[in-house]
């Protein structure tokens, strides 16, 4: 068994957080992966066949006669929207499977349970971990809306919403006060932390999705393919997966 050394509780400046966030990730890859994929999994799985549904929908009006406006703009935006909502769905179960492993990781790094048994303990946080994500991602929008520095500065704030809600144990409001006085001094430098692990997360998920790109491209301009809309289908399904379950960089940073 390979031993875990990361210590949880050392503080660490900006270099070393990206380093140490990656060096979790290697050591802890073949327990923590499958339990993300368990818990997470079956939502950008669908969230993926979403928006393979768009792109079929898109290219097909696209190489149809009449064109996008009798194929009907209402299924690109519905497939669309579901697409992001079990994106986003499917980011908070991660994050609940990710906090379970934490609190067993904390209790005994090198004695863990099986990924199973971690994934079906992580379940118990899906209460908390949905109020917090949508009442999170909804104030957020709501303040993007008014103006795009407020939203930006309350999605930093409110990174931290879900880890204090589950590890303090805080209730919805407290956990949100908690953020503010977190965060205070912090900002800044938590911020360009998100910012840096998003791009490398984005650097990760376009080669994931270099495949499935090349497929879509090549179902728009063959047209009416059934088997190559079938392929593209099940190809950008499970390269969504894949890619989506590296959003776990950022909150293991």
């Amino acid at each position: 068994m390979q031993e875990r050394t990361i210590d949880l509780y050392q503080e660490r400046d900006f270099g070393d957080k990206i380093s140490a966030t990656f060096q979790f990730v290697r050591e802890n890859f073949k327990l923590l992966f499958p339990t993300i994929l368990i818990t997470s999994g079956p939502f950008f799985l669908l969230s993926g066949l979403a928006a393979a549904m768009y792109q079929n929908y898109l290219f097909g009006g696209f190489n149809s006669d009449s064109g996008l406006e009798d194929f009907g703009f209402e299924m690109l935006f519905v497939f669309q929207i579901i697409a992001v909502i079990l994106r986003y769905i499917g980011i908070l179960f991660l994050f609940a499977g990710l906090y379970e492993y934490v609190i067993n990781y904390k209790a005994d790094k090198n004695n863990m349970p099986d990924y199973l048994t971690i994934a079906k303990r992580s379940f118990r946080h899906a209460p908390k971990i949905l109020l917090g994500g949508i009442v999170a991602g909804l104030l957020t929008i709501i303040a993007c809306f008014f103006l795009l520095i407020p939203g930006i500065y309350l999605g930093v704030v409110f990174s931290f919403l879900l880890w204090v809600m589950i590890f303090e144990k805080r209730g919805l409001g407290v956990a949100m006060g908690r953020c503010f006085e977190i965060i205070k001094e912090h900002w800044w430098s938590t911020f360009g932390l998100i910012v840096i692990m998003s791009i490398l997360q984005g650097i990760v998920g376009a080669i994931f999705s270099l495949p499935a790109g090349i497929v879509s491209g090549l179902t728009m301009t063959m047209g009416e393919s059934a088997v190559l809309k079938l392929f593209n289908l099940v190809l950008l399904s499970v390269t969504t997966v894949f890619a989506s379950l590296f959003y776990v960089l950022t909150p293991v940073s």
